[in-house]
Protein backbone atom coordinates (compact mmCIF):
# COMPACT_ATOMS: atom_id res chain seq x y z
CA UNK A 1 0.00 0.00 0.00
CA UNK A 2 2.83 2.40 0.88
CA UNK A 3 4.58 1.61 -2.42
CA UNK A 4 1.39 2.29 -4.38
CA UNK A 5 0.93 5.65 -2.64
CA UNK A 6 4.50 6.65 -3.44
CA UNK A 7 4.06 5.63 -7.06
CA UNK A 8 0.84 7.65 -7.40
CA UNK A 9 2.48 10.73 -5.87
CA UNK A 10 5.42 10.44 -8.27
CA UNK A 11 3.04 10.13 -11.22
CA UNK A 12 1.03 13.15 -10.07
CA UNK A 13 4.18 15.25 -9.68
CA UNK A 14 5.40 14.27 -13.16
CA UNK A 15 1.99 15.05 -14.64
CA UNK A 16 1.96 18.48 -12.98
CA UNK A 17 5.41 19.21 -14.33
CA UNK A 18 4.36 18.16 -17.84
CA UNK A 19 1.29 20.39 -17.61
CA UNK A 20 3.37 23.35 -16.53
CA UNK A 21 5.70 22.78 -19.44
CA UNK A 22 3.10 22.09 -22.16
CA UNK A 23 0.37 24.47 -21.04
CA UNK A 24 -0.07 27.21 -23.67
CA UNK A 25 0.07 29.84 -20.92
CA UNK A 26 3.74 28.78 -20.33
CA UNK A 27 5.15 29.84 -23.69
CA UNK A 28 8.85 30.07 -24.58
CA UNK A 29 10.39 33.49 -24.08
CA UNK A 30 9.92 35.76 -27.09
CA UNK A 31 10.51 39.13 -25.44
CA UNK A 32 13.70 40.50 -23.86
CA UNK A 33 16.51 38.00 -23.34
CA UNK A 34 17.21 39.19 -19.78
CA UNK A 35 15.05 40.48 -16.98
CA UNK A 36 16.09 44.13 -16.99
CA UNK A 37 17.38 46.40 -19.78
CA UNK A 38 20.68 47.56 -18.22
CA UNK A 39 23.94 46.20 -16.82
CA UNK A 40 25.32 46.07 -13.28
CA UNK A 41 27.73 48.95 -13.81
CA UNK A 42 24.76 51.30 -14.37
CA UNK A 43 23.25 50.64 -10.91
CA UNK A 44 23.93 53.32 -8.28
CA UNK A 45 21.41 52.22 -5.65
CA UNK A 46 19.76 48.92 -4.73
CA UNK A 47 16.82 48.60 -2.35
CA UNK A 48 15.89 45.08 -1.20
CA UNK A 49 12.52 44.47 0.48
CA UNK A 50 11.95 41.14 2.23
CA UNK A 51 8.80 41.17 4.33
CA UNK A 52 9.36 43.82 6.98
CA UNK A 53 13.12 43.98 6.35
CA UNK A 54 14.50 46.62 4.01
CA UNK A 55 18.15 46.99 2.99
CA UNK A 56 19.42 49.96 1.00
CA UNK A 57 22.82 49.84 -0.70
CA UNK A 58 24.48 52.74 -2.53
CA UNK A 59 27.54 52.80 -4.73
CA UNK A 60 30.45 54.91 -3.45
CA UNK A 61 33.03 55.02 -6.24
CA UNK A 62 34.15 51.46 -6.80
CA UNK A 63 32.62 50.19 -3.56
CA UNK A 64 29.18 49.46 -2.15
CA UNK A 65 28.03 50.58 1.27
CA UNK A 66 24.87 49.78 3.20
CA UNK A 67 22.88 52.87 4.12
CA UNK A 68 19.88 51.18 5.79
CA UNK A 69 19.02 49.66 8.23
CA UNK A 70 22.43 50.87 9.51
CA UNK A 71 25.40 52.49 7.84
CA UNK A 72 28.22 50.02 7.31
CA UNK A 73 30.43 48.60 4.60
CA UNK A 74 28.93 45.98 2.29
CA UNK A 75 30.42 42.68 1.22
CA UNK A 76 31.66 43.71 -2.22
CA UNK A 77 31.83 40.17 -3.60
CA UNK A 78 28.29 39.30 -2.55
CA UNK A 79 26.80 42.54 -3.86
CA UNK A 80 28.61 42.08 -7.17
CA UNK A 81 27.40 38.47 -7.44
CA UNK A 82 23.83 39.59 -6.62
CA UNK A 83 23.84 42.24 -9.35
CA UNK A 84 25.39 39.97 -11.94
CA UNK A 85 22.89 37.20 -11.23
CA UNK A 86 19.86 39.50 -11.10
CA UNK A 87 20.74 41.40 -14.26
CA UNK A 88 22.36 38.59 -16.21
CA UNK A 89 19.88 35.73 -15.65
CA UNK A 90 18.09 34.76 -18.88
CA UNK A 91 14.32 34.46 -19.12
CA UNK A 92 13.49 30.76 -19.59
CA UNK A 93 9.76 31.06 -20.28
CA UNK A 94 7.11 33.76 -20.27
CA UNK A 95 3.84 33.06 -18.44
CA UNK A 96 0.36 34.25 -19.29
CA UNK A 97 -0.98 34.87 -15.83
CA UNK A 98 -4.13 36.41 -14.42
CA UNK A 99 -4.20 38.51 -11.26
CA UNK A 100 -5.08 35.43 -9.20
CA UNK A 101 -1.96 33.60 -10.41
CA UNK A 102 0.35 36.05 -8.68
CA UNK A 103 -0.42 34.50 -5.31
CA UNK A 104 0.11 30.99 -6.69
CA UNK A 105 3.56 31.95 -7.94
CA UNK A 106 4.58 33.53 -4.62
CA UNK A 107 4.46 37.03 -6.10
CA UNK A 108 1.62 38.57 -4.11
CA UNK A 109 3.38 39.65 -2.06
CA UNK A 110 6.76 38.69 -3.52
CA UNK A 111 9.23 36.82 -1.39
CA UNK A 112 11.69 39.60 -2.19
CA UNK A 113 11.53 42.81 -4.18
CA UNK A 114 14.64 44.42 -5.65
CA UNK A 115 14.50 48.07 -6.75
CA UNK A 116 17.40 49.20 -8.94
CA UNK A 117 18.13 52.89 -9.48
CA UNK A 118 20.41 53.55 -12.44
CA UNK A 119 22.79 56.42 -13.10
CA UNK A 120 20.05 58.02 -15.22
CA UNK A 121 17.70 58.17 -12.22
CA UNK A 122 15.28 55.51 -13.48
CA UNK A 123 14.02 52.89 -10.99
CA UNK A 124 13.38 49.31 -12.12
CA UNK A 125 11.70 46.62 -10.04
CA UNK A 126 12.32 42.88 -9.89
CA UNK A 127 10.02 40.64 -7.83
CA UNK A 128 11.14 37.15 -6.81
CA UNK A 129 8.60 34.39 -6.21
CA UNK A 130 8.67 30.77 -5.14
CA UNK A 131 10.25 27.79 -6.88
CA UNK A 132 8.34 25.75 -9.43
CA UNK A 133 6.71 22.52 -8.13
CA UNK A 134 9.46 20.36 -9.60
CA UNK A 135 12.23 22.71 -8.50
CA UNK A 136 15.07 23.80 -10.72
CA UNK A 137 13.31 27.01 -11.75
CA UNK A 138 11.57 29.88 -10.00
CA UNK A 139 9.01 32.59 -10.76
CA UNK A 140 9.93 36.24 -11.16
CA UNK A 141 8.20 39.40 -12.33
CA UNK A 142 9.33 42.66 -13.91
CA UNK A 143 7.43 45.56 -15.39
CA UNK A 144 8.96 44.92 -18.81
CA UNK A 145 8.62 41.13 -19.08
CA UNK A 146 5.73 40.36 -16.73
CA UNK A 147 5.78 36.97 -14.97
CA UNK A 148 8.55 34.66 -16.17
CA UNK A 149 10.41 31.50 -15.30
CA UNK A 150 14.05 31.90 -14.31
CA UNK A 151 16.71 29.64 -12.84
CA UNK A 152 16.31 28.98 -9.12
CA UNK A 153 19.87 30.28 -8.77
CA UNK A 154 18.50 33.81 -9.12
CA UNK A 155 16.42 33.97 -5.90
CA UNK A 156 19.13 32.01 -4.10
CA UNK A 157 21.72 34.69 -4.96
CA UNK A 158 19.47 37.77 -4.89
CA UNK A 159 17.19 37.12 -1.92
CA UNK A 160 19.66 38.53 0.60
CA UNK A 161 19.19 40.45 3.82
CA UNK A 162 21.29 42.79 5.92
CA UNK A 163 23.32 40.06 7.64
CA UNK A 164 24.04 38.40 4.28
CA UNK A 165 25.28 41.58 2.65
CA UNK A 166 27.15 43.36 5.42
CA UNK A 167 30.91 43.28 5.18
CA UNK A 168 32.56 40.62 7.33
CA UNK A 169 36.16 41.48 6.53
CA UNK A 170 38.23 43.55 8.90
CA UNK A 171 40.28 45.29 6.19
CA UNK A 172 39.15 47.46 3.30
CA UNK A 173 39.65 45.61 0.01
CA UNK A 174 42.54 46.05 -2.40
CA UNK A 175 44.52 48.66 -0.47
CA UNK A 176 48.18 48.42 0.50
CA UNK A 177 49.27 50.24 3.67
CA UNK A 178 52.52 52.16 3.80
CA UNK A 179 52.72 52.15 7.61
CA UNK A 180 51.89 49.62 10.33
CA UNK A 181 51.72 50.62 13.99
CA UNK A 182 51.14 48.08 16.79
CA UNK A 183 50.23 49.27 20.28
CA UNK A 184 50.27 47.29 23.51
CA UNK A 185 49.60 48.75 26.98
CA UNK A 186 52.81 49.46 28.86
CA UNK A 187 55.09 48.77 25.89
CA UNK A 188 56.60 51.04 23.24
CA UNK A 189 54.83 51.09 19.88
CA UNK A 190 56.09 48.91 17.07
CA UNK A 191 56.19 50.95 13.84
CA UNK A 192 56.98 49.72 10.34
CA UNK A 193 57.21 51.88 7.22
CA UNK A 194 57.15 50.71 3.61
CA UNK A 195 59.38 52.18 0.93
CA UNK A 196 58.63 50.72 -2.50
CA UNK A 197 58.40 46.98 -1.78
CA UNK A 198 60.64 47.00 1.31
CA UNK A 199 59.54 47.31 4.94
CA UNK A 200 61.67 48.84 7.69
CA UNK A 201 61.21 48.89 11.46
CA UNK A 202 61.56 52.46 12.74
CA UNK A 203 60.36 51.91 16.34
CA UNK A 204 61.32 50.76 18.92
CA UNK A 205 64.59 50.30 17.02
CA UNK A 206 65.88 50.83 13.48
CA UNK A 207 66.23 47.66 11.43
CA UNK A 208 65.16 46.08 8.18
CA UNK A 209 61.95 44.11 8.47
CA UNK A 210 61.43 40.62 7.11
CA UNK A 211 59.28 41.31 4.04
CA UNK A 212 57.95 37.75 3.98
CA UNK A 213 56.83 37.97 7.61
CA UNK A 214 55.16 41.36 7.03
CA UNK A 215 53.43 40.09 3.88
CA UNK A 216 52.05 37.09 5.77
CA UNK A 217 50.95 39.39 8.61
CA UNK A 218 48.94 41.50 6.13
CA UNK A 219 47.50 38.40 4.46
CA UNK A 220 46.26 37.19 7.83
CA UNK A 221 44.65 40.56 8.47
CA UNK A 222 42.92 40.40 5.09
CA UNK A 223 41.55 36.95 5.92
CA UNK A 224 39.96 38.05 9.20
CA UNK A 225 36.20 37.52 8.93
CA UNK A 226 33.46 38.10 11.45
CA UNK A 227 31.58 35.06 12.68
CA UNK A 228 29.11 37.28 14.54
CA UNK A 229 28.43 40.95 15.29
CA UNK A 230 27.49 43.04 18.29
CA UNK A 231 25.83 46.23 17.07
CA UNK A 232 25.61 49.41 19.15
CA UNK A 233 28.16 48.31 21.71
CA UNK A 234 27.92 50.27 24.95
CA UNK A 235 30.73 51.54 27.17
CA UNK A 236 30.00 48.61 29.48
CA UNK A 237 30.44 46.21 26.55
CA UNK A 238 33.79 47.77 25.64
CA UNK A 239 34.99 47.39 29.22
CA UNK A 240 33.70 43.82 29.50
CA UNK A 241 35.40 42.78 26.26
CA UNK A 242 38.76 44.42 27.11
CA UNK A 243 38.52 46.99 24.33
CA UNK A 244 39.41 50.13 26.24
CA UNK A 245 42.26 49.89 26.11
CA UNK A 246 42.67 46.72 24.02
CA UNK A 247 45.55 44.28 24.62
CA UNK A 248 46.60 44.91 21.02
CA UNK A 249 45.73 47.64 18.53
CA UNK A 250 46.90 47.56 14.92
CA UNK A 251 46.80 50.81 12.96
CA UNK A 252 47.33 50.80 9.21
CA UNK A 253 48.35 54.02 7.48
CA UNK A 254 47.59 54.66 3.80
CA UNK A 255 49.03 57.29 1.48
CA UNK A 256 45.54 58.82 1.08
CA UNK A 257 43.35 57.63 3.97
CA UNK A 258 39.62 57.53 3.27
CA UNK A 259 37.08 57.97 6.05
CA UNK A 260 35.57 54.65 7.07
CA UNK A 261 38.30 52.48 5.54
CA UNK A 262 38.97 50.65 8.80
CA UNK A 263 42.45 51.87 9.66
CA UNK A 264 42.49 50.86 13.33
CA UNK A 265 41.82 47.31 14.48
CA UNK A 266 41.46 46.84 18.24
CA UNK A 267 41.76 43.21 19.37
CA UNK A 268 39.99 42.58 22.66
CA UNK A 269 38.99 39.75 24.94
CA UNK A 270 37.14 36.48 24.32
CA UNK A 271 33.55 36.14 23.11
CA UNK A 272 32.25 33.87 25.84
CA UNK A 273 28.94 33.39 24.03
CA UNK A 274 30.56 31.72 21.02
CA UNK A 275 30.57 27.95 20.69
CA UNK A 276 34.18 28.02 19.42
CA UNK A 277 37.12 30.14 20.66
CA UNK A 278 36.57 33.67 19.36
CA UNK A 279 37.66 37.19 20.32
CA UNK A 280 36.12 40.62 19.82
CA UNK A 281 37.44 43.17 17.33
CA UNK A 282 36.57 46.82 16.95
CA UNK A 283 37.25 48.68 13.71
CA UNK A 284 37.97 52.42 13.73
CA UNK A 285 36.09 53.04 16.99
CA UNK A 286 32.80 52.14 15.29
CA UNK A 287 29.95 50.95 17.53
CA UNK A 288 29.78 47.51 15.87
CA UNK A 289 32.05 44.78 17.26
CA UNK A 290 33.19 41.77 15.22
CA UNK A 291 33.68 38.32 16.70
CA UNK A 292 36.48 36.46 14.89
CA UNK A 293 38.14 33.09 15.36
CA UNK A 294 40.85 33.22 18.00
CA UNK A 295 43.32 31.03 16.02
CA UNK A 296 43.17 33.66 13.25
CA UNK A 297 44.18 36.42 15.67
CA UNK A 298 46.98 34.80 17.68
CA UNK A 299 49.58 34.97 14.84
CA UNK A 300 49.01 38.74 14.57
CA UNK A 301 50.57 39.42 17.98
CA UNK A 302 54.14 39.77 16.71
CA UNK A 303 56.99 41.29 18.68
CA UNK A 304 59.42 43.72 17.02
CA UNK A 305 62.02 40.96 16.97
CA UNK A 306 59.62 38.61 15.18
CA UNK A 307 59.29 41.25 12.44
CA UNK A 308 63.04 41.86 12.10
CA UNK A 309 64.85 40.58 9.01
CA UNK A 310 67.05 37.86 10.53
CA UNK A 311 68.80 36.76 7.37
CA UNK A 312 72.47 36.47 8.21
CA UNK A 313 73.79 36.96 4.68
CA UNK A 314 72.19 38.59 1.67
CA UNK A 315 73.73 36.91 -1.32
CA UNK A 316 72.59 34.95 -4.35
CA UNK A 317 73.82 31.38 -4.78
CA UNK A 318 74.50 32.05 -8.48
CA UNK A 319 77.10 34.65 -7.47
CA UNK A 320 79.17 32.21 -5.42
CA UNK A 321 82.23 30.77 -7.20
CA UNK A 322 83.77 29.01 -4.19
CA UNK A 323 83.21 28.40 -0.49
CA UNK A 324 85.19 26.88 2.34
CA UNK A 325 83.95 24.98 5.39
CA UNK A 326 86.23 25.31 8.42
CA UNK A 327 86.08 23.32 11.67
CA UNK A 328 88.34 23.49 14.67
CA UNK A 329 91.07 20.83 14.44
CA UNK A 330 90.08 19.74 10.92
CA UNK A 331 91.57 20.71 7.56
CA UNK A 332 89.38 23.23 5.71
CA UNK A 333 87.11 21.81 3.00
CA UNK A 334 87.13 23.96 -0.16
CA UNK A 335 84.56 23.66 -2.95
CA UNK A 336 85.04 25.46 -6.29
CA UNK A 337 82.82 26.07 -9.28
CA UNK A 338 84.64 25.37 -12.55
CA UNK A 339 83.73 25.30 -16.22
CA UNK A 340 82.60 21.65 -15.95
CA UNK A 341 80.92 21.95 -12.58
CA UNK A 342 81.71 21.91 -8.87
CA UNK A 343 84.66 20.15 -7.30
CA UNK A 344 85.45 19.30 -3.69
CA UNK A 345 89.15 19.09 -2.83
CA UNK A 346 89.83 18.72 -6.58
CA UNK A 347 87.35 15.85 -7.11
CA UNK A 348 83.91 16.14 -8.82
CA UNK A 349 81.11 17.10 -6.43
CA UNK A 350 77.37 16.52 -6.61
CA UNK A 351 75.78 19.68 -8.02
CA UNK A 352 72.38 19.05 -6.41
CA UNK A 353 73.89 18.67 -2.94
CA UNK A 354 75.89 21.88 -3.36
CA UNK A 355 72.84 23.80 -4.59
CA UNK A 356 70.85 22.74 -1.52
CA UNK A 357 73.77 23.58 0.75
CA UNK A 358 74.10 27.09 -0.65
CA UNK A 359 70.34 27.62 -0.39
CA UNK A 360 70.46 26.58 3.29
CA UNK A 361 73.56 28.67 4.07
CA UNK A 362 72.61 31.85 2.24
CA UNK A 363 68.99 31.58 3.36
CA UNK A 364 69.87 31.00 7.02
CA UNK A 365 67.63 33.00 9.36
CA UNK A 366 68.00 33.49 13.06
CA UNK A 367 65.25 32.44 15.43
CA UNK A 368 65.75 35.04 18.16
CA UNK A 369 68.01 38.06 18.41
CA UNK A 370 70.44 37.47 21.29
CA UNK A 371 72.55 40.60 20.91
CA UNK A 372 72.72 43.67 18.71
CA UNK A 373 75.92 44.98 20.31
CA UNK A 374 78.40 42.25 19.54
CA UNK A 375 79.82 40.05 22.27
CA UNK A 376 81.02 37.20 20.03
CA UNK A 377 83.36 35.97 22.79
CA UNK A 378 80.47 35.60 25.21
CA UNK A 379 78.63 33.32 22.75
CA UNK A 380 81.70 31.33 21.68
CA UNK A 381 81.74 32.83 18.21
CA UNK A 382 85.33 34.09 18.50
CA UNK A 383 86.37 30.45 18.00
CA UNK A 384 83.24 28.98 16.38
CA UNK A 385 82.42 25.33 15.89
CA UNK A 386 81.82 26.05 12.23
CA UNK A 387 82.93 28.84 9.88
CA UNK A 388 81.79 29.06 6.24
CA UNK A 389 83.52 31.52 3.88
CA UNK A 390 81.89 32.44 0.55
CA UNK A 391 83.74 33.93 -2.43
CA UNK A 392 82.01 35.89 -5.19
CA UNK A 393 83.51 38.07 -7.97
CA UNK A 394 81.04 40.85 -7.22
CA UNK A 395 82.03 41.07 -3.55
CA UNK A 396 84.91 43.28 -2.42
CA UNK A 397 85.85 40.71 0.21
CA UNK A 398 84.75 37.21 1.20
CA UNK A 399 81.61 36.91 3.31
CA UNK A 400 81.47 34.41 6.14
CA UNK A 401 79.11 32.77 8.60
CA UNK A 402 80.11 31.83 12.13
CA UNK A 403 78.09 29.11 13.88
CA UNK A 404 78.72 27.63 17.31
CA UNK A 405 77.30 24.93 19.55
CA UNK A 406 77.45 26.09 23.16
CA UNK A 407 78.25 23.94 26.17
CA UNK A 408 74.56 23.68 27.02
CA UNK A 409 73.79 22.39 23.47
CA UNK A 410 72.34 25.62 22.13
CA UNK A 411 73.23 26.98 18.73
CA UNK A 412 74.15 30.55 17.83
CA UNK A 413 75.15 32.25 14.59
CA UNK A 414 76.33 35.57 13.21
CA UNK A 415 77.56 37.04 9.98
CA UNK A 416 81.26 37.76 10.29
CA UNK A 417 81.79 41.43 10.99
CA UNK A 418 78.24 41.98 12.23
CA UNK A 419 77.37 42.80 15.82
CA UNK A 420 74.00 41.01 15.63
CA UNK A 421 73.95 37.50 17.08
CA UNK A 422 71.05 35.10 16.69
CA UNK A 423 69.97 31.78 18.04
CA UNK A 424 69.35 29.09 15.43
CA UNK A 425 67.80 25.65 15.58
CA UNK A 426 69.79 22.39 15.76
CA UNK A 427 68.48 21.30 12.36
CA UNK A 428 69.75 24.51 10.74
CA UNK A 429 73.21 23.85 12.20
CA UNK A 430 73.18 20.18 11.14
CA UNK A 431 72.31 21.06 7.53
CA UNK A 432 75.49 23.16 7.30
CA UNK A 433 77.84 20.89 9.25
CA UNK A 434 78.93 18.82 6.21
CA UNK A 435 82.02 16.76 5.36
CA UNK A 436 83.66 15.89 2.05
CA UNK A 437 81.75 12.62 1.87
CA UNK A 438 78.42 14.52 1.91
CA UNK A 439 79.29 16.32 -1.33
CA UNK A 440 80.70 13.41 -3.34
Amino acid sequence: MRFLTTLLLAFATAALGAWLYLDPSHRPASGPATLLPFTADRVVELRIERGEEEVVLVRDGDFWIIREPRATRADQERVTALLEKALGSPILRELEASATDHDKYGLSPPQARLNFRTDEGAVHRLDLGRETPLGGNAYARTEQAGIVLVSRDLPFAANRGFDDLRNRKALPPHRKPHEIRMRRPGLPDTVLVRSEATWKIVDPFLAEADNEVVAEFLRRLERLRAEAFLDDATEADLDAYSLQPPPLEIELGYPQPTEGDGLRIAIGGPNLRAATPQVWLRIDNLPTLLSVKKPDVIPLDLSPDALRDKRLLKANAREIDAFTIERAGVDPLRLVRGETGWTVAGAPADAGTIRRYLDDALGLRGEQTLSTAGGAEHFGLATPSLRIVFEAPSADSPRALRLHETEDSRFVAAAEGSGIIYSIGPHAFARLDKTRKDFE
